[in-house]
């Protein structure tokens, strides 16, 4: 873990062009006032939150430092300090890189602000990733008096669901213009409604003067929350103003949100406390509250320790007293001790487990609402199912709606909405005036939901939301930090919904055999034009590390894709939930960029190192992918058994189509058309149907091709059966329904073809559909056929051509017959078919009577071809008998009986050779030909009647002797 921080850390610091101290910084100690005020410093990294401050004890504070390594700092010695024991050093639990500072205090009540440092830096220097220094200031607060001028010391808005309080405190009699002598009249605590020109709603602002008052040196701007908006004259901080005069009195100027219908006041010189509440429509408001927090600092004052404001907030406090417990006298500390431990070991269920326990043991203990919310905190930290951790944290905030991290769990709720999709329930969010504000955060979860929205809204209407949401964390993000990389990243996940339309009806990405059904081309360019900065600060999240390889492998840029894949691989090996897919997807990276044994590789760690995962069914699935020396039944009997042993669905979906992937590979296309419809019946989910789909239309069509190439149409048309469904409306099937069509009309099923060439408007459709209406208009009414004869004829026209030719041979329809076959493109027939065609054509010719295109043909067609091979020859010699009579036919027929090696022609030719000699009067001759004939082939129907013929032409031999 820390060698990835410190491979983050140095990316960061490549990238960027800050200040060195943003990464080699250290704490300094030091003191101010006379030692009244005691001070430490750092410098913060460019680019990541501000550090945040929690009071986990009344005297141990803690300092969550995002994106710092290390903080170094010399020996410090706390005899010497006033308010510091002593301080350590702990790496923030989880992913998250970074530091907790935890300092021990040595006394509470102590006051603390955390602050950053104005950049003094000229304005032509400054930059967004600079480091800026980080103040803690700690000191003992000043004691309220109601004697004496009135002084502002600090104040602090609190938004809550019931209304916002903000509450200053001060010193002297807090006298307020306007106020007071309506507030005297009811008693001094006694709230006022805001009357006059103290509230103008109009403007939407409260002014406030303290005559006589002045500002103390430590006072801060309040930061904005909840119904109390910021005030921002130009050139000055996002916050509530209050600025002191000359002449000596304090004016403050509250801007307050638009749903404030109501403000009331509470004044008590005596705590140095004053309160504005804000309130909406039908709010029921926070009076208990605000006298509470009035009475809360009286009697802390009345026991000697004067409050200051970040003690508003509950704390952990040991209240109980100890119980025995299995013989051991356990507090409420030993639980709260223990879980604390299990956090820092990152045994979060464990953590969480013993506060139920501390919940359970002491029922009504006062720190029940510090309890749950820490269960809140840790689950946080986990991987955890969203719809649990939305319940809780929503009945978590039904219990405490004005905690004061109200506004910090209403943006939690928000991200969990959305990460859940949950996006119009996470819009009605987006309203609520409690959510931080001015905070980069909540703009990028708005940009999100309205991403979100443009499944079921106008698309380019949320778009343009997205693109104004997303301009608005770069404006707010003055650091350019993990908001910003975010926000750069959307404009990427915009633009890959633009591209493929709602998420709902996009295919789910499979891993193996899927490629992405739109172009990510825009979303890879915004990826490739992200800063380093950027990357780097997504990088420190798994997910988003993940996430932006997935992007690069959906595009099919493996390249990239596993570059990030193997960085993930770098700094998250250990991560259960994430690192199998990581692995799973880099193995397949591996694999489409031809690297097969880092593939196989890739997949035995995943064995190896996350067995019981479900990347290891899916690993299962693609070793057998890979394995292709490997026989196709032992292949196929090991996705058998992965079907059998496993229930991941999606796993199981992938064993199947590599399944009918194999068989229909191996030409055994009824059997993967089988198996892709068995899944079908176990899966309909859209997603599952396109894609198994998709590999039955290319199954069909290799099988139809694969029959009609060795002329069995019967069997193409029994592969599109198989298909299941009705699939010739389908768009993108214009090649299957050609290829139908030719097996159709290869059958002379003519009429049954032209709904399936219908409507395509490619050159082979629309040539196949004209010669199909032509050859059912021929076999209705008869006539001769008035076809093309070009070289544009496709092949499968040829083929159509030359199987009606066959049929009307049966016909003797000789002339049609020609038509069919004549200047054909031999060129686009095979070698068989084009030994058809000159046949028939020979055939047709010689029933014409011409004899010599007849002879041409079968000229042509024993061309560069042996005697041996008969059958044409023989034909051919025919021809030549019927042409041109014995002479020029004989020695035909001699060579044929001489050298064909079927014994049907020899003894057919010898018939032959008989006939002619005999006509001749050579007896001798013809009978040895007809013997021979009757002894080649002895069981032939023309073996004894050669036989009666070589006696008869010995018998007449010997009339003449």
């Amino acid at each position: 873990m820390f060698l990835r921080h410190i491979l983050l850390a140095v990316l960061l610091f490549l990238a960027s062009s800050s200040n060195a101290l943003a990464f080699f910084t250290s704490l300094e100690y030091g003191s101010e006032e006379q030692g009244r005020r005691e001070v430490l410093s750092f410098h913060v990294p460019p680019g990541f939150e501000t550090p945040r401050l929690t009071l986990i004890r009344p005297t141990v504070l803690r300092v969550t430092i995002p994106g710092l390594l290390a903080l170094p700092f010399e020996d410090f010695n706390p005899d010497r300090t006033r308010f510091i024991r002593g301080f350590k050093m702990e790496e923030i639990p989880g992913a998250q890189m970074g530091l907790h500072l935890t300092i021990a205090l040595k006394e509470p009540y102590l006051n603390f602000r955390g602050h950053l440092v104005k950049n003094d830096r000229p304005a032509h220097l400054k930059t967004k990733n600079q480091s800026r220094l980080y103040r803690l200031e700690i000191e003992r607060y000043p004691e309220p008096s109601a004697q004496g001028p009135t002084m502002l010391l600090e104040g602090r808005a609190m938004a809550g669901r019931d209304a916002t309080l903000v509450v200053i405190s001060y010193t002297g009699n807090g006298w307020v213009d306007g106020l007071d002598q309506r507030m005297d009249k009811k008693g001094k605590d006694a709230p006022q409604p805001g009357m006059g020109a103290v509230v103008d709603f109009g403007a939407r602002v409260v002014r406030l003067t303290w005559p006589g008052a002045s500002l103390d040196p430590g006072w801060r701007p309040v930061k904005p929350a909840g119904l109390a908006e910021k005030i921002t004259p130009k050139g000055m901080a996002a916050h509530l103003l209050a600025y002191a005069f000359p002449d000596g009195r304090v004016e403050m100027e509250l801007g307050i949100h638009s749903q404030v219908q109501e403000v009331y006041f509470y004044r008590s010189p005596e705590a140095g406390t004053f309160i504005v509440e804000l309130r909406g429509k039908n709010s029921i408001g926070r009076q208990e509250e605000a006298e509470n927090i009035i009475e809360y600092r009286k009697r802390s004052l009345q026991a000697g320790h004067p409050l200051p404001l970040n003690r508003l907030t509950p704390v952990f406090i040991m209240n109980e007293e100890p119980i025995s417990l299995s013989g051991q006298e356990v507090d409420e500390g030993f639980f709260w001790a223990n879980a604390k431990k299990a956090e820092q070991d990152r045994r979060y269920r464990k953590a969480r487990a013993i506060l139920d326990s501390l919940l359970e043991v002491f029922p009504y203990t006062i720190n029940r609402e510090v309890v749950e919310l820490y269960k809140i905190d840790l689950a946080r930290q986990m991987d955890v199912n969203t719809g649990w951790m939305l319940d809780e944290l929503t009945a978590g905030l039904a219990r405490y709606p004005n905690n004061y991290r109200y506004t910090d769990f209403r943006l939690f709720q928000l991200q969990l909405l959305n990460e859940a999709h949950r996006y119009e329930d996470a819009s009605a969010i987006l309203t609520d005036p409690n959510l931080p504000k001015d905070n980069p955060q909540v703009a990028l979860e708005r940009a999100k939901t309205a991403l979100g929205l443009a499944d079921v809204l106008d698309p380019e209407q949320q778009f343009k939301k997205v693109v104004t949401h997303l301009k608005e964390v770069s404006e707010l993000d003055e650091r350019d930090g993990l908001p910003s990389a975010e926000a750069s990243y959307l404009w990427a996940e915009m633009e890959i919904r633009r591209a493929c339309g709602p998420q709902s009806s996009a295919p789910t990405i499979t891993w193996g055999r899927w490629k992405h059904p739109c172009d990510l081309e825009e979303a890879v360019k915004i990826l490739n034009n992200m800063p380093e900065n950027h990357l780097a600060l997504l990088s420190n999240s798994p997910k988003r590390q993940l996430d932006l390889a997935d992007i690069y492998y959906k595009q099919g840029d493996y390249q990239n894709a596993l570059r990030h894949y193997i960085r993930f691989l770098d700094y998250y090996n250990t991560h259960d939930e994430l690192a199998p897919w990581a692995i799973l997807r880099a193995a397949e990276s591996e694999r489409y960029l031809g690297e097969t044994d880092r593939a196989k590789n890739l997949l035995e760690r995943l064995f190896l190192e996350f067995p019981e995962s479900d990347a290891a069914i899916w690993a299962r699935v693609f070793r057998v992918q890979l394995q292709t020396d490997e026989p196709t039944e032992e292949r196929l009997k090991v996705l058998d058994e992965i079907i059998k042993d496993e229930s991941l669905s999606e796993a199981l979906i992938e064993a199947n189509l590599t399944a009918a992937q194999l068989l229909g590979d191996d030409g055994f296309y009824h059997k993967a058309m089988d198996r892709l419809n068995e899944l079908l019946l176990i899966n309909s989910r859209p997603a599952t149907v396109e894609r198994t789909n998709q590999f039955k239309h290319k199954y069909m069509v290799a099988g139809m091709k694969d029959a009609l190439a060795v002329d069995s149409p019967e069997k193409a048309i029994s592969i599109a059966e198989r298909f299941g469904e009705d699939w010739r409306s389908w768009e993108g099937y214009g090649d299957a329904r050609v290829t139908l069509a030719e097996a159709l009309m290869r059958l002379g099923m003519y009429s049954a073809s032209i709904p399936a060439l219908e409507g395509l408007e490619e050159r082979p459709a629309e040539a196949m559909l004209k010669l199909a209406n032509s050859l059912e208009e021929n076999r209705r009414i008869g006539g001769r056929l008035a076809l093309e004869t070009n070289l544009k004829t496709s092949a499968a026209e040829a083929r159509i051509r030359l199987d009606e030719a066959r049929r009307l041979t049966v016909k003797e329809d000789w002339i049609n017959v020609i038509n069919l076959l004549d200047e054909l493109p031999t060129e686009k027939m095979s070698p068989a078919q084009n030994a058809i065609r000159l046949r028939l054509l020979a055939q047709a010719e010689a029933k014409r009577g011409r004899f010599p295109q007849a002879v041409s043909s079968m000229e042509m067609l024993l061309y560069n071809r042996d005697v041996e091979e008969g059958k044409d020859y023989y034909d051919y010699a025919v021809l030549m008998h019927q042409w041109k009579g014995d002479d020029k036919a004989l020695p035909i027929f001699q060579e044929i009986a001489e050298k064909a090696t079927d014994k049907e022609i020899q003894t057919l030719a010898n018939i032959r050779i008989g006939d002619i000699l005999q006509r001749k009067g050579d007896l001798v001759g013809a009978e040895d030909h007809f013997r021979a004939a009757s002894e080649i082939t002895p069981n032939s129907p023309w073996a004894n009647a050669s036989a009666e013929n070589a006696e008869h032409m010995k018998l007449v031999q010997d009339m003449i002797q």
